[in-house]
């Protein structure tokens, strides 16, 4: 049943500008605003309108001056709700370059329909009827705290909203339609909230400083909006619901974890800063720390690596200035990332609670006037808070901020005694000059060895090595073990000699356990990455995987399968697949057989996610191996005794149960699926019946499952599910063979039905003349999403021709789909490189055994 809703959402940046008495130009430390709602209920939002009724925004001791621009934003065509957004069009404004300094107050009046509720940054202190106009309600709210304009915001709808109070008294409203707030929707949200404010109120040691939070979850919206006291978010992100109900999956809270803290975490820290990496760094590395907090059984440094550094590493290695993909959005995200991978860093080099006895004193002196806020002065603080003068942190600082990249520490025993480490500029390829490939930084080395293992929470470094660039030597016995970085708590990758490395391998197949679970992951991430950018070779890498039967720990897995399932998408349609299968699904029978397939309720969250993965390469990824395909024939005869249970860990499970079950486990799904479809089941449900269905092997069932997405009376196609269940078919190396057969038989079929605009249109593309038809471009993604699980010629070779046959009915799609094959030839070159290199590693493992 569809609600009407009219939401009004103020991105006010807005400096009123006044004339003083001696004609210079001030700008006024407070400001008060009065809005009168936009729309009526008949109304509809264009693209520029005006608001009717009033709009007044003034200092207090000047003269009143404004202009907003509204923009209108229809969120569905069913008129379910609007919104409107609006943003200030004052000219003239003074530079925004040095937000700290333009710091206001504010009293906020909203005048509105008396059916409609209005939110603001603060609370009500008033609401009473407009003695002007009947049926309309005057709201007046608290003044706020001096805060930049951008953060000012207001919401009116006729949203519903649950709540959550704090231990410190603080209260947290989740604000959405009232049909999303159905069975426990939002309650999460809510408490995890108000948990999350006294965690920052008690970290920062420092009071929220409004006595709530409001999140409005705005529908098709499609990004968060902080602001003090009042953040507006999507109802999804990543195709995962905010509003969580009772049931909801361990991926998808970690997700909400991670959005909540992370707005919570901009109460305490606004975009004042003038240096970026503190401006978003700080933000990100206090949202890994929330996350903690929100599940104990999470660590705030696992998820720092596996997010932050990972993300550091893969894109900190050139300049985002001259980089011409590199949108803002996209320069923050890698800002932001890097700023949090440094903060990491500091915290793990300097001595304990350092940096949140420094965050502590940012956050008390931030609150008073005219405090600066620059990087110096923060670094200044880190150093009175660590009490240590052996470490001049602006000057370690300096060494990562003023440059891009990070170095990779090569390690080369000298003789048997001494050790010598050299670095230099991580390069991207050889061919690719570097502005920065002369530089060095101040690098932490923490040593642990053989004898003297270090505890995985010590990382306080033994050496400081100075951006001098001077090679570091050290003494050691060369006949035991040793590694540098102990779980990561440097920035940047190691490369060891070849007899060096020979002895960690060794020690990780003797005992891994005595290397900790971040050092062995970044051991693996390191030299595939090396093979990858011609430092080392694959083999090399592919050694470090030989101890994986003992892995138990979902951080080294998590970075394997991050590598594997590039192999994967090359390897699959590939001849040679089986191979590197069979050895994989030992490693992964082991490490199942050791943590259970079976959920306990004393598993971690990391636990689980690690189950699911191990799950997902064993039962998905071709021919499950044999313990999935043991578990696989448990859970058909649970069918066949008690039918189907949907859930995201038994879709693995599922999928292998239809590969080893043949029809009989085909048609318990698919009866399921026709079921759900005429029970009015959600899209949801329907998908998760339709997945495993994809995992057949039989060829008359997987032709049967294309045929029914070009059928019009086929309760796929009725159901639009046809789009998700090609796509699940090229994901499946027996079901992609199959697709360019089907094409070929209905191509005409498929362009029809699936082209649900009146006619072919013109590119939006400036000066092409190519026309886009929606049935072509299904066809489009089709093959360019098959061609990227292709590594021979042969295969890219019956894609073209496919293309070349039907060039005129394609149209447009036609030039993308032999664009889309020429970068494809890449994946040949690997094949014909590295892919043959991993053959014969796996072929040499076979000899071993013999």
């Amino acid at each position: 049943m569809g609600c009407k809703i009219i939401a009004f959402l103020l991105f006010f940046s807005a400096f009123a500008q006044c004339k003083a008495t001696s004609s210079k130009t001030f700008i006024p430390s407070h400001y008060e605003i009065e809005l009168r709602v936009i729309l009526e209920d008949n109304e509809q939002a264009g693209e520029k309108f005006s608001a009717p009724g009033e709009t007044r925004i003034f200092g207090v001791t000047g003269t009143p001056t404004s202009k907003l621009e509204l923009v209108g934003y229809q969120l569905n065509v069913d008129k379910e709700s609007v919104t409107v957004l609006a943003k200030n069009g004052t000219e003239n404004l003074p530079d925004n370059k040095e937000p700290l300094n333009f710091k206001f107050t504010f009293d906020l009046t909203i005048i509105r329909k008396e059916n409609y509720t209005s939110l603001s940054n603060t609370e009500i202190v008033s609401s009473t009827p407009d003695p002007k106009h009947q049926g309309w309600v005057v709201d007046k709210y608290a003044r706020t705290i001096p805060i930049t304009p951008s953060l000012v915001s207001l919401l009116i709808s006729d949203f519903s909203h649950v709540n959550s109070t704090s231990f410190l008294n603080k209260t947290v409203n989740v604000h959405a339609p009232q049909h999303l707030l159905q069975n426990d929707g939002g309650e999460y949200l809510a408490k995890t909230g108000a948990k999350l404010l006294d965690f920052y109120s008690e970290y920062l040691d420092s009071s929220f400083q409004s006595p709530k939070m409001d999140f409005a979850i705005i529908p098709k919206f499609y990004k968060s909006v902080e602001s003090f006291g009042l953040t507006f978010l999507p109802e999804k992100m990543d195709d995962v619901s905010l509003l969580q109900k009772p049931g909801a999956t361990i991926d998808s809270k970690f997700l909400v974890d991670g959005t909540l803290a992370q707005n919570l975490a901009r109460q305490w820290v606004g975009p004042w800063w003038n240096d970026n990496y503190l401006n978003l760094g700080i933000v990100r590395y206090l949202k890994y720390l929330g996350m903690q907090e929100a599940d104990p059984d999470m660590s705030a440094n696992e998820i720092s690596y596996l997010e932050a550094v990972q993300s550091s590493f893969k894109r900190d290695t050139y300049s985002l200035d001259n980089h011409t993909l590199a949108t803002t959005l996209w320069k923050n995200e890698v800002i932001a990332n890097r700023g949090a991978t440094l903060l990491r860093m500091l915290d793990a080099v300097l001595p304990q609670e350092t940096i949140q006895k420094a965050f502590q004193t940012y956050v008390k002196k931030i609150n008073e006037k005219d405090e600066k806020t620059d990087a110096e002065a923060f670094y200044q603080i880190l150093q009175d808070a660590s009490g240590d003068n052996s470490l001049n942190v602006s000057s370690f600082m300096h060494s990562w901020t003023n440059q891009v990249g990070y170095p990779v520490v090569k390690v080369e025993a000298v003789n048997d005694t001494f050790v010598k480490l050299t670095q230099k500029a991580f390069k991207v390829s050889e061919e690719e000059e570097y502005s920065n490939q002369n530089a060095t930084w101040a690098v932490p080395i923490t040593v642990y060895t053989e004898e003297r293992p270090l505890p995985q929470s010590i990382t306080v470094p033994q050496f400081w090595w100075k951006e001098n660039g001077t090679d570091l030597h050290f003494q050691h016995n060369i006949s035991s073990w040793f590694m540098i970085n102990h779980s990561v708590s440097g920035y940047y990758r190691v490369l060891y000699d070849h007899s060096l490395l020979k002895l960690i391998q060794q020690q990780l197949e003797r005992n891994a356990s005595v290397i900790s679970p971040l050092s062995r992951a970044q051991l693996v991430d390191d030299y595939f990455i090396f093979a990858e950018k011609n430092y080392s070779d694959i083999q090399t890498a592919l050694n470090l995987t030989r101890y994986l039967e003992q892995e138990t720990e979902y951080v080294p897995w998590r970075i394997v399968f991050n590598h594997f399932d590039q192999f994967y998408q090359r390897f699959s349609s590939h001849f040679g697949y089986p191979v590197f299968q069979e050895y994989l699904n030992k490693k992964l029978d082991s490490a199942l057989s050791s943590i259970g397939i079976e959920e306990s309720p004393e598993d971690k969250r990391m636990r689980t996610f690690l189950r699911s993965d191990l799950l997902r390469w064993a039962c998905t990824h071709g021919e499950p191996s044999p313990l999935c395909a043991l578990e696989a024939k448990k859970l058909l005869e649970t069918w066949n005794v008690n039918g189907t249970d949907s859930g995201l860990l038994s879709q693995s499970l599922s999928c292998a149960a239809v590969a080893t079950g043949g029809n009989d486990a085909f048609d318990v799904l698919y009866q399921r699926y026709e079921t759900l479809s005429n029970n009015k089941g959600t899209k949801d449900e329907r998908e998760e019946m339709l997945g495993p269905l994809t995992c057949a092997t039989n060829t008359d069932i997987l032709e049967g499952l294309y045929n029914k997405t070009a059928n019009e009376n086929s309760t796929i196609f009725r159901m639009n599910d046809g789009k998700f269940l090609l796509n699940a078919l090229i994901e499946k190396a027996q079901a992609r063979v199959q697709l360019l057969p089907f094409l070929n038989r209905n191509l005409d079929e498929v362009l029809d039905l699936y082209n649900t605009w009146n006619k072919p249109q013109r590119s939006r593309v400036k000066r092409t003349r190519f026309i886009r038809h929606e049935g072509a471009e299904l066809v489009e993604n089709l093959l360019s999403k098959a061609s990227i699980f292709y590594s021979t010629q042969a295969q890219l070779d019956e894609i073209d021709a496919f293309a070349k046959e039907n060039k005129i009915k394609l149209l447009g799609s036609y030039v993308n789909i032999q664009y889309v094959l020429g970068t494809r030839k890449h994946n040949v070159e690997w094949m014909n490189t590295t892919g043959k290199s991993i053959l014969e590693w796996l072929q040499s493992v076979e000899d071993d055994k013999m």
